[in-house]
């Protein structure tokens, strides 16, 4: 983002006159002076470029690098000194908008607030770059035995066993509490329906104290994931087809129904395209609950650092997506094609260009935050932030994007004076529109988006959002269309065929 360089010229500052007819000599200046404090007139003699002194550090919280909350802070400085009697004594041209440009660094009254927000996204990518370790270790996971390139296959203990990882007394307490249940408590292995083996437990508590490392310092690839993984669509998804985990609020697993329940459904499979042969999956007598959940990162390099976080941290937002989100707070748990209604074969997860044809998935992407303090700098003039020290941290948050529409390019939305008046609607946690959103924004291109689509098949079909009789009508037709010589009917296994006979 373009800033201009510092113009470091005094202002204009025209003294008021004194009401009286004294000769022009030392006397009569001293008298045009202002009468108190001297210190504020020294700042006027010191040079600062500025009307008023902004060298009083301003606190900057963990979300408060705002070009709008800078803003009112300096509004609030300004406002004060200019109240003070020694102000009174001047008049400062331009007013608290002068300052502001000359503080930026810029030459036009709309570029400041650009300016400002610049500094925000520069500081923020310094931080991620000079004081965040990086491809820090999942040695705490790999430590509870967990062969992480098995789990991602969907299989290991953790995929392949029931009980409970994480769990609330009072979940317990709500669903009938001592009447239904012998024990009540935090503890999964003490369960009576279920009890958690020590090895599952163990895992889920690595998987839980690893969360404070993904949340401080940048990942290394885990498992067969590497630098260059994912390089056809710069993102990556888990999609599940068990729930082990009850009294959680997600998924079908609950006390006494827990064998073969599905996750929370938010997707269907439309087909499985592997060695072993084509097997499309109409959803007409309502397909096997789903789920699927995907992040994605920049393709392309732009100047727009708004990323830097997301990028750098997408191994961080696999962890949370795949173990803390999913498998410990949810318990979803096994690939699609571990479940004995779908054939093939495929990775619970993977690069977008290695998993099978759905219709949608949802999405996390990672936000960065940390403390500055902010103040100008007696050298230059000019604004000054400084990062305070171990305050970074990772957010994981449901991701904002923008629905598909054909008709907005990126050089229109790129261009564009007020982005909100070109007719696109908001999308949050949805991976399609992320995607969109990046292509948009110029950080990934119809090369990787059209990679994606082959297995996103919504990506152009917002409506996939609504219900099951949307992602049928979009996985048919993209399945007749990529297979024209080939039937939309479930594949039954010849076995089956005969059983029904």
């Amino acid at each position: 983002m373009y800033i201009a360089t510092v113009v470091l010229a005094l202002p204009t500052i025209a003294f008021a006159q004194e009401a009286t007819d004294a000769p022009t000599d030392v006397t009569t200046t001293e008298a045009t002076e202002p009468v108190t404090p001297s210190y504020h007139y020294d700042m006027y003699r010191n040079e600062l470029p500025t009307c008023f002194d902004y060298r009083k550090a301003l606190d900057i919280g963990r979300n408060e690098c705002t070009w709008h909350f800078i803003f009112h802070r300096l509004r609030e400085a300004f406002e004060e000194q200019s109240k003070q009697d020694w102000a009174l004594k001047w008049h400062c041209h331009g007013g608290l908008t002068r300052d502001l440009m000359t503080l930026t660094g810029v030459e036009s009254h709309d570029q400041w607030i650009p300016a400002l927000e610049s500094m925000c996204a520069n500081a923020l990518e310094k931080v991620s770059k000079d004081n965040v370790e990086q491809d820090a270790s999942w040695d705490r996971i790999k430590d509870a035995n967990v062969d992480l390139e098995e789990c991602f296959q969907g299989g290991t203990f953790l995929n392949e066993e029931y009980g409970n990882l994480y769990q609330k007394e009072s979940e317990f307490l709500r669903r009938g509490g001592y009447d239904h249940y012998f024990y009540i408590g935090e503890d999964p292995r003490l369960n009576d329906y279920f009890p958690t083996t020590e090895e599952s437990y163990q895992g889920g508590v690595a998987i839980k104290e690893f969360y404070y490392e993904a949340e401080k310092k940048f990942l290394s690839p885990p498992a067969t994931f590497n630098a260059n993984s994912c390089a056809k669509t710069s993102a990556a998804m888990c999609c599940w087809s068990k729930d082990r985990q009850y009294n959680d609020n997600n998924g079908g697993c609950s006390l006494g129904h827990c064998v073969n329940q599905g996750p929370g459904d938010n997707t269907d499979l439309c087909w499985i395209d592997d060695a072993s042969g084509v097997f499309p999956y109409p959803n007409e007598k309502q397909e096997r609950s789903l789920h699927c959940h995907g992040l994605s990162w920049s393709a392309l390099e732009t100047d727009d650092n708004d990323d830097v976080i997301n990028d750098s941290a997408k191994w961080n937002n696999l962890y949370f997506v795949s173990l803390y989100d999913h498998l410990y707070q949810r318990g979803y748990v096994d690939s699609i094609t571990d479940s004995y209604d779908f054939e093939g074969e495929s990775p619970m997860c993977g690069c977008v260009e290695d998993m099978p044809a759905v219709a949608r998935a949802d999405c996390t992407e990672a936000i960065g935050h940390a403390n500055y303090t902010v103040y100008q700098d007696q050298e230059t003039g000019m604004l000054q932030i400084d990062y305070k020290e171990d305050t970074f941290e990772i957010e994981f948050r449901a991701c904002q994007g923008w629905q598909y529409k054909d008709d907005i390019t990126p050089q229109k939305y790129q261009e564009a004076a007020d982005i909100h008046r070109l007719g696109l609607r908001h999308q949050s946690n949805d991976l399609s529109a992320l995607v969109f959103k990046q292509y948009l924004e110029g950080k990934t291109s119809t090369k990787f988006t059209d990679e994606y689509e082959k297995t996103v098949i919504g990506y152009k079909y917002p409506e996939v959002n609504k219900n099951d009789a949307q992602r049928e009508k979009v996985c048919r037709a993209a399945f007749e269309q990529k297979f024209p010589n080939k039937e939309w009917m479930k594949y039954v296994p010849e076995e089956e065929k005969e059983e029904e006979e």
